[in-house]
Parts: C-alpha cells; sequence; structure tokens
C-alpha cells in the first residue's frame, strides 16, 4: 500500500474507475516526477494505470499500473500501450481482485479460528463423568458406580426384561425402586 496524493494519477484511476493511458508521462500534471529517482538513467515515459475492481462488493480495491511500454525491438522511444496491452492488464487486474478478495476472506476465517481457539482454552476443562452400559442387566456403573452409583438409572414399579424372563410373562415381579 502507499498513500496517495489527491492528484496522482493512481488517485484519478481508482476514483473516477476509468483506465489512464498516457504517451508521454511528463506531459500530464498528475505524474509524481519525484517516482524518478534519475531521470537521465530511467525516465518513466509511458504509464497506464488500470483500476482494480471487484465486481462482487461494486469497490474498486486499488491500481495496477504499468510504465514504459517498449516496442518489438526493445526501444521505448515512441511506444505507447495498446488496445490489447489494455485488455491484458483489465485481465490482470481481475485476477488481482480476485486474490485481494480471497485474502480478506482467508484473514477473516484465521480471525474465526483464533477466536475460537482463545474462547476454547478459556473454558475451564472439567473431567466428564462418563457413565458405561452393562448389556445383559440393563444396569449402569461409573467410576466407583455398579448398581448403586448415582448414575443408575432409577426403575419404576414395571418388572425388568432381566426379570421377566426368568419368571416368566404371567408371573410378573416389581424391580425395587432405589
Amino acid at each position: 500500500e502507499m498513500p496517495l496524493s489527491a492528484t496522482s494519477l493512481v488517485c484519478s484511476c481508482v476514483s473516477s474507475g476509468q483506465i489512464i493511458n498516457l504517451a508521454d508521462a511528463y506531459a500530464d500534471f498528475r505524474f509524481n516526477r519525484k517516482l524518478d529517482s534519475d531521470p537521465d538513467k530511467n525516465r518513466t515515459r509511458s504509464v497506464m494505470c488500470v483500476p482494480i475492481h471487484d465486481k462482487k462488493y461494486q469497490q474498486t480495491q486499488g491500481c495496477l499500473q504499468v510504465m514504459n511500454k517498449m516496442d518489438r525491438y526493445g526501444e521505448y522511444k515512441g511506444s505507447v500501450f495498446t488496445d490489447l496491452d489494455k485488455e491484458l492488464a483489465v485481465s490482470c487486474a481481475s485476477l488481482v481482485a480476485v486474490a485481494i478478495v480471497s485474502s480478506r476472506a482467508i484473514n477473516t476465517v484465521d480471525t474465526m479460528v483464533k477466536t475460537s481457539i482463545r474462547t476454547a482454552s478459556s473454558v475451564p476443562a472439567t473431567p466428564p463423568r462418563i457413565a458405561h452400559a452393562q448389556s445383559s442387566s440393563g444396569i449402569l456403573s461409573g467410576p466407583g458406580g455398579g448398581a448403586h452409583s448415582p448414575l443408575a438409572p432409577k426403575t419404576s414399579a414395571l418388572a425388568s426384561p432381566a426379570r421377566q424372563s426368568a419368571a416368566g410373562p404371567s408371573q410378573l415381579q416389581p424391580s425395587p425402586l432405589r
């Protein structure tokens, strides 16, 4: 990220949402000449700024700026960014917009996970009381349990299945309440 001047090329591109294509950067008042550290050696000639537009949220996220279009011989003089260059830059800007949105989504998920971990780690750990079932009698036993464990189920006046089979269906005996 860079701070923007209200009159800069990048700010103009971002605020208008329009492509700016300059054959001579120094001819436009919005170009910051201070960016060229040594204009005799590395002079900015042509500049194209393409807005990075997020179509999902309908916002301009930034600007893709390319400088110094070369001709096919590697020369800068008189080279202007073409319509094909614009199409390529717009495609690149679209990919950058997707990357920005994805990065923000990942950061959001990361923050949510870290918050969940902090919340989970602040909950005091208490050992759970687990009951174990015995299949034949239906009696539960826990740690120190047995039939008289506080975790064992209380039975009603109905006969338990174990007593029904021993006494037969006609001689039902009530189970003791505990």
